[in-house]
């Protein structure tokens, strides 16, 4: 008989790390997974810079724009009795280079279809892909990375994840349509892992996004991601919502962050900040992180709730 699935997490210091170990894309080339080591009673949680496969179900968040590692993640999952090598990734790489900025016009999108009820994925791209952006982070030293956003509403804010632009001294943001511009951090959340920016999107080019209500959202229902995996701008993934309020990541400062979004939809390094959509097309979750024993999806990805982002931007000066 199969034994539950529990995943939960610690952290052995402060959480959302920078530069834990660079990230080079190599197209064509997966890295093998550890294989699974024996059961393990206890696990201690791990101290100090560690790479993304730090031991026995242990690993680092992948890098944020700038600063230092402060501790590890411990992650306990408990499968058929066995104890396998889990990383746990935020969704941000490490840019080795400049990135090539890519636009997506005229593609042929497959739609699916989700429980007898056809979903129009070509239409829903063209609607919700203007407002989404990619980040480039660039930091002192010379260091950078990429992450995800989406705009919020019609004055140029942008929401994503604090950890894609922690530490950074300078901001891009990429359109679809290839036109980049600077961006600044006006309000940031780090214990939901979130961040408002202001960007100098030409009123022309302005596309808010439409905020559902992560308080309704319910598993089984359609999740769909649209963020630069890997550096891929403004990719789009589809799968269900597989769980709600999941209590996951944090620090010891702030505890794990509670009201997470589980999805299979694929979730990946440079998804970070992007937005989870429902079927209608608004938006129920900012993507963050993942489990995985590779440095990519298996279908275990996690999203900021909509809702704590919404509170957010409340915030904001009128």
């Amino acid at each position: 008989m199969k034994s539950y699935s529990s995943i939960s997490g610690t952290s052995g210091g402060e959480w959302l790390p920078s530069n834990a170990g660079s990230y080079r894309p190599n197209i064509g080339e997966v890295a093998a997974p550890s294989p699974a080591p024996a059961p393990t009673p206890t696990v201690a949680a791990p101290r100090g810079r560690r790479g993304l496969f730090a031991g026995i179900i242990s690993s680092a968040l992948v890098a944020g724009a700038g600063g230092a590692l402060a501790g590890g993640v411990t992650t306990a999952l408990t499968l058929q009795g066995r104890l396998p090598t889990l990383a746990i990734f935020s969704t941000q790489p490490q840019l080795t280079g400049t990135p090539t900025v890519s636009t997506v016009a005229g593609a042929p999108l497959v739609s699916t279809t989700t429980l007898g009820v056809s979903l129009d994925l070509p239409t829903l791209y063209r609607q919700v892909a203007p407002a989404v952006v990619a980040i480039q982070t660039s930091s002192r030293g010379g260091s950078g990375g990429q992450g995800s956003g989406f705009m919020a509403d019609e004055r140029g804010h942008v929401i994503t994840n604090n950890h894609v632009v922690q530490g950074a001294t300078r901001l891009t943001v990429h359109l679809l349509d290839g036109t980049s511009v600077p961006a600044t951090v006006v309000k940031t959340d780090p214990a939901n892992d979130l961040a408002v920016l202001r960007a100098d999107i030409p009123a022309a080019k302005r596309a808010a996004v439409r905020l559902g209500d992560s308080d309704a959202v319910q598993p089984g229902e359609t999740a769909i991601a649209v963020g630069s995996p890997f550096g891929f701008e403004h990719s789009i993934t589809s799968g269900i919502v597989s769980a709600v309020d999941r209590a996951f990541g944090g620090s010891r400062r702030t505890g794990p962050i509670p009201g997470l979004i589980q999805t299979d939809t694929a979730i990946n390094p440079g998804n970070s900040g992007g937005p989870l959509f429902n079927a209608s097309g608004a938006v129920i979750g900012i993507n963050s992180m993942g489990a995985s024993p590779v440095n990519g999806s298996v279908g275990v990805g996690f999203a900021i709730p909509v809702n704590a982002a919404k509170r957010l931007l409340a915030q904001l000066p009128g």
